[in-house]
């Protein structure tokens, strides 16, 4: 593949202002065609192939690697023209196609709209060893140290995340000024708060627990899913339940003071494949679809349920739904599926459970210990 490739596997964080607008996110892998971190535009002729070069943004980078990230970021965001940031080659390269190509400012103080550089690396005889990274600063903390990127194929999934930290925590190298082309948001990048510590987390199928230690000055806290507000709290915890399953999500936390954000934090997390309410399940019959039916006088499930022969539907006997925060589908390793709750007063548990034929159930505790809800230790 051609130069313009990248890989770093670094921890997340996310950047308070951005979010991931970059419009190739959801292009196909074509790694199996134009080899390692290749993702394409465009469709496969009829032998499954794409054509020549599918793999390249017109920006002259390798769609969803961070070179084509930080390319579109620069000119998107901050206003960079495209002759500027056009050609450094691979991620770990661009510092020295900056100093090579003259008139850049290379050196290690983080500034917002500068890239930040993991070097790469060389064998013996000269050959390319690794790509090395490059990212975009978005914030920089008070103590003008610490900062916040937002990069592409950090994992090598292709994907969106950020970053928090120093050029040592996060092991860079070099920074390649660019505010001096940028013509919009570069000022007032700085915040008086620092950025939220270490989050903690809950996940489930259809809800997400985020908590985290409060900031000092901090007047609110912003969260995101993924780039895209998706609350405000005064202080943790946040539960976000509107989530699927079976999903990758990146949460955000942005300590706000006044109209000034600092950095964020964030966590990446996967939703399990159990659900609260409606969730799609693996029985040993076939896939299902599953769901509360009724009303609340007639409280009672339902499942159907794709076999060999068509689509089952079968209900179950009318029961208590159990408490909205406190219930959930299941996939049991039988190959059946469950839909359990807790109910009088939380202190009894039930579960119902569907074959991709028949329900049995309900099927009742006793008064049982059943724990804590939606607790952080």
């Amino acid at each position: 593949m051609a130069v313009s490739s990248c890989f770093a596997l670094i921890g997340t964080s996310a950047s308070a202002a951005v979010g991931d607008n970059y419009p190739s996110r959801s292009l196909p892998d074509c790694s199996f065609q134009f080899g390692v971190y290749s993702w394409c535009a465009g469709t496969p002729g009829a032998n499954g192939k794409y054509p020549a070069g599918a793999w390249a943004s017109g920006r002259g980078y390798a769609y969803r690697n961070c070179t084509d990230w930080a390319s579109f970021h620069l000119q998107d965001y901050y206003g960079v023209p495209d002759s500027v940031v056009r050609g450094l080659q691979n991620g770990g390269q661009w510092a020295t196609g900056a100093k090579a190509r003259g008139g850049y400012l290379v050196n290690k103080t983080p500034a917002v709209g500068a890239a930040v550089v993991r070097a790469a690396t060389y064998n013996p005889d000269g050959t390319l060893k690794t790509f090395g990274h490059v990212a975009v600063i978005d914030a920089v903390n008070p103590d003008k140290t610490t900062f916040t990127i937002s990069q592409y194929n950090g994992a090598g999934t292709g994907k969106y995340s950020t970053a928090t930290g120093t050029m040592t925590s996060l092991k860079f190298t070099d920074i390649v000024h660019f505010e001096k082309w940028a013509t919009r948001n570069v000022s007032g990048s700085s915040s008086s708060v620092a950025a939220v510590g270490a989050i903690s987390t809950i996940t489930h199928g259809s809800r997400v627990g985020l908590s985290w230690q409060p900031v000092a000055g901090a007047t609110g806290y912003r969260v995101l899913r993924d780039g895209a507000h998706v609350g405000t709290v005064a202080a943790a915890p946040y539960f976000d339940r509107a989530v699927s399953v079976g999903q990758h999500y990146t949460y955000s936390v942005v300590a706000m003071s006044g109209a000034d954000p600092a950095p964020g934090s964030s966590v990446q997390i996967s939703t399990t494949w159990d659900s609260a309410d409606h969730a799609y399940l693996r029985t040993k019959a076939g896939p299902s679809e599953c769901g509360r039916a009724g009303d609340a006088t007639h409280q009672y499930l339902v499942c159907n349920t794709l076999t060999a022969t068509g689509w089952v539907s079968g209900f179950s006997q009318v029961y208590d739904w159990g408490y909205a925060t406190d219930r959930a589908w299941v996939s049991n390793p039988n190959g059946t599926v469950s839909y359990c709750r807790t109910f009088i007063e939380g202190k009894h548990l039930v579960c119902d459970t569907w074959n991709g034929a028949t329900w049995t159930g309900p099927k009742s505790s006793g008064v049982l210990d059943t724990g804590y809800r939606d607790a952080f230790a």
